[in-house]
């Protein structure tokens, strides 16, 4: 783990934190095993990212602040999340792991100090630069607006799908502290360098290997974030060939990671994800309508605009990889005089081969078959090329499927 310049750990790290269908108890401490494994990888590496899963919906229990809840609720301080009917919210998680988790209430100003302490103690004593605030864009709102509907909070994966309704006057109080609870940990967690991930700044699913719309996303991103976001790359970053990790690299920044939302054992291996890159030795430039980055260990990135939209990598000791090729154009409306035959669109012509060459167009073909005396049927293959191959058939050849081969003319020649 320590190799990686950014590493976050789940809440259900620990065995203890994994049993399910009821959560455990705050005596699983998972902080407390997260923050040592944490110390480990900083002794190790100590400019990695450390970056701990901390749900800004979700109260479970397994953590040690459940149990910091547990005695303001039981002191009379309420902190945790009731409906219209001030009944107690409790729905499953997303994936119905687990179906007895409370919420917090927002609107509360003692739920959003203690969530705000919980976070500068990680930061104090469990090496922690930034939190996964997971589920930090759910918010209570109304399934219909126009139809006077109240607003609700839904959760789990059906069968147990539940939904719970609010009044206005209250939905406004808790996204209102919700949002501002996500934006002040941004904010203070800038201060030291670390990002608020699912934050403001945050994005996902980012269409890695389209470079002109991930470059513009960066973009985007820098010029409105105040502090540091992190951006995953994931959309099409799943099978990651040399044109998408040169897309990605060309426009990455710092805390912008290339993401594959997979499990083992069905996560593949990518063995060029492995090959020396080092950081950027600046950022991507324009260069004779080419896209060019260089990393310290000698890796190169490029990216070619359209037509040809793809990207190359020339990885530290191999050579410049070819330009990739370009889409084909389109080919011209093609014509044979009289004597090639009926022309015969999108077939070709097995067997009895008796010469290839290269033509221009169908009629081109057909005039290389008359000039040979063995040559009756004719296949100009305008599916491959240019240049564009001609191969000459004798008697014993057949004619294919009409229409089974795109692109490729043929004809029979009457002589």
């Amino acid at each position: 783990m320590a190799k990686y310049q950014m590493v976050t750990i789940e809440k259900w790290y620990t065995a203890c934190g994994g049993e399910h269908p009821k959560q455990a108890g705050p005596e699983c401490d998972v902080e407390a095993s997260m923050y040592q494994t944490f110390g480990e990888i900083k002794a190790i590496n100590p400019n990695t990212t450390i970056i701990m899963y901390f749900n800004s919906m979700m109260d479970f229990t397994m953590y040690n602040m459940a149990a910091k809840v547990d005695e303001l609720e039981a002191a009379g301080t309420r902190i945790l999340l009731r409906d219209a009917n001030d009944d107690m919210v409790i729905l499953c998680n997303d994936g119905n792991y687990y179906c007895d988790v409370k919420f917090y209430d927002w609107s509360k100003e003692a739920a959003r100090n203690l969530w705000t302490q919980h976070v500068i103690n990680a930061t104090k004593i469990g090496h922690v630069q930034g939190i996964f605030a997971d589920h930090a864009t759910q918010m209570l709102v109304s399934p219909d607006p126009d139809s006077g509907a109240l607003p609700q909070i839904c959760n789990g994966k059906a069968p147990l799908r539940k939904c719970y309704s609010f009044t206005n006057e209250f939905a406004d109080a808790f996204n209102a502290g919700h949002s501002w609870l996500v934006n002040h940990t941004q904010d203070m967690l800038a201060a030291i360098g670390g990002p608020v991930v699912d934050g403001p700044y945050s994005s996902y699913n980012e269409d890695v290997c389209n470079f002109n719309t991930f470059r513009q996303h960066v973009q985007e991103k820098n010029a409105n974030a105040h502090g540091p976001y992190v951006m995953e790359a994931s959309k099409g970053g799943c099978t990651p060939d040399d044109s998408c990790i040169a897309s990605y690299l060309l426009a990455a920044v710092e805390f912008t990671y290339l993401g594959c939302l997979a499990d083992e054992p069905t996560l593949p291996s990518y063995a060029n994800l492995s090959k020396p890159l080092g950081p950027p030795l600046g950022d991507a430039e324009l260069v004779d309508n080419v896209w060019t980055r260089t990393f310290r260990h000698g890796a190169v990135a490029r990216w070619y605009p359209a037509p040809i939209d793809k990207g190359t990598m020339q990885w530290p000791g191999d050579p410049t990889p070819p330009i990739p090729p370009g889409p084909r154009p389109p080919l011209p409306p093609q014509k044979v005089q009289k004597e090639c035959g009926k022309l015969l669109v999108d077939t070709t012509i097995a067997y009895d081969d008796v010469g290839v060459s290269n033509a221009a167009d169908s009629q081109g073909c057909c005039n290389l078959c008359s000039q040979t005396a063995t040559c009756v049927q004719w296949a100009w293959h305008g599916d491959v090329g240019p240049p564009f191959a001609c191969h000459l058939h004798g008697s014993n050849s057949t004619v294919g499927k009409v229409g089974a081969r795109k692109n490729c003319f043929s004809g029979v020649m009457q002589k």
